[in-house]
């Protein structure tokens, strides 16, 4: 629901504002997210409108659900001469309102250095902390869009506060270590160390609790070894993801920026963390529980293989959406890591869990591969019911936001099938094999046939085999 007036403003009509107003349009007219037409002009950086609306008495103090008020638009998208102009008209400098809260940490967020200078000198507060900003202070704006130029100013000159919490990384010290360019983000976070900013700060809330856990997920590994060498405690866990190497694994390193003129990914914070003496089997809150669920999930062979050189253990299971390593390859169909754990000999109940969750989640590679190990089709899990109840209800969301930013993907882990391999079922002094001459990998697989078809064809087989041989032991 957008009122003319605000529309004029966004296709930048000014013949048509005045013509709108001269017919008695309210000029602080708002949409549906508040937006006026003098907020619209002052996020378009369109200055001759700005002016216009200010000269026939537009309300400069009127805030959209977004951008804030005009002010805060203009700051955010480095408008000075709109800052200035509104400024002038008596915009209030610390009015909290819109996603940044107020316009200092608007201008932080962006970068816009000449627009937090003009702010600073019109009384903007730098450690006023809105209860709706996003980063809660501007000192942390500044340093999750790594600008340390701005960054040194609020905290040489204007006494910005390195210990205050707030927003969504907590402290400054974990925004930059989130930042998205390494080496600036190095040289951020360097910056608020020297400051005084403690290493060893818990977050009690956002996506990290610590700079340690921010710096691993972003594989910075230079800034990761600084704040290890600051004192920095690798088993720091809690936020989204858990700990450190939790973060570390879910994403795959990136290549520098070209911005920078070095490549500070040159090796990776996993193996940092590793050699560290990280435990590969500390459990910790968040999605994935264990660094070795998150590599089986994530397709990380390589991060896996590493994991269990070192003792990580298969067993380990948890509640919430990926129960165990095993079951965590088996639903997302990472064949390669299925079967390393598979020829571990896990324990029954991980299998059976693991085989419920693949039919939940139609992975019928993965059901065969468990079939063929050894788990019960008869198996009852404890939401899922068995496997044919998870196949038979609806499939289960399996959306993850952790997968939009996963572009990592291996071919070698593709569809790995151990149909060649003679798999022994072990009954009463024999196997299965002995007593019946079918085996589950014999069920044709139909061209066209679906997931779900699939894996009732697999289901089926498997109960007549049972019905067959009633005195095995494994049922």
């Amino acid at each position: 629901n957008r009122p003319a007036i605000e529309i004029a403003a966004d296709k930048l009509w000014v013949s048509d504002m005045e013509l709108i107003l001269e017919k008695g349009a309210d000029i602080n007219a708002t949409c549906d997210q508040g937006s006026t037409a003098l907020i619209q002009y002052a996020r378009l950086r369109y200055t001759e409108g700005l002016e216009m609306l200010i000269s026939r008495g537009a309300d400069i103090h009127i805030s959209s659900q977004k951008w804030g008020t005009a002010l805060h638009a203009a700051a955010s998208r480095g408008f000075t001469e709109g800052c200035k102009l509104l400024q002038e008209a008596g915009a209030d400098v610390n009015q909290v309102a819109g996603d940044f809260g107020t316009a200092l940490q608007a201008a932080c967020s962006g970068g816009h250095e000449d627009n937090v200078q003009q702010l600073l000198y019109y009384g903007a507060d730098v450690n006023l902390q809105p209860a709706n900003g996003k980063y809660g202070y501007p000192l942390h704006a500044a340093a999750n869009a790594c600008e340390t130029a701005i960054l040194d100013k609020l905290l040489d000159e204007y006494g910005a506060n390195v210990h205050l919490e707030g927003g969504m990384y907590g402290f400054a010290l974990i925004a930059a270590a989130a930042g998205e360019w390494p080496k600036s983000a190095y040289n951020t976070a360097l910056s608020l160390l020297d400051h005084g900013a403690d290493v060893s700060a818990i977050a009690s809330d956002g996506i990290f609790i610590s700079a340690i856990a921010a710096a691993a997920f972003e594989n910075n590994n230079d800034l990761l070894k600084l704040l290890i060498e600051r004192g920095g405690d690798v088993h720091q866990a809690g936020g989204k993801y858990g700990s450190p190497l939790i973060c570390a694994t879910i994403k795959t390193p990136k290549e520098a920026d070209e911005t920078d003129d070095d490549d500070t990914t040159s090796d990776n914070c996993f193996d940092t963390l590793l050699l560290h003496g990280v435990d590969v089997n500390y459990r910790s809150s968040g999605r994935y529980h264990t660094a070795l669920i998150a590599a089986a999930y994530f397709d990380r062979h390589d991060y896996v293989l590493k994991l269990l050189d070192r003792g990580a253990d298969i067993r380990i299971s948890c509640d919430g959406p990926y129960r165990s390593a095993i079951a965590a390859a088996a639903i997302k169909g990472n064949q390669k890591i299925l079967e390393k754990f598979l020829e571990m000999n896990p324990p029954n109940q991980l299998l059976d869990d693991a085989l419920v969750e693949s039919c939940a989640h139609r992975q019928s590679t993965s059901v065969k591969s468990l079939l063929q190990k050894g788990a019960n089709v008869y198996a009852r899990h404890p939401q899922l019911g068995t496997p044919m109840d998870a196949l038979n209800n609806s499939q289960p969301d399996a959306y993850n936001s952790d997968d939009e930013s996963d572009d990592d993907s291996d071919d070698d882990s593709s569809d790995e099938d151990s149909d060649d391999e003679d798999v022994d079922w072990e009954g009463d002094g024999k196997s299965i094999a002995e007593s019946d001459a079918e085996s589950v990998s014999d069920v044709p697989d139909e061209e066209g046939d679906s997931e779900e078809i699939k894996i009732r064809k697999l289901l089926e087989e498997m109960m007549q085999r049972v019905k067959r041989n009633p005195t095995i032991k494994r049922f």
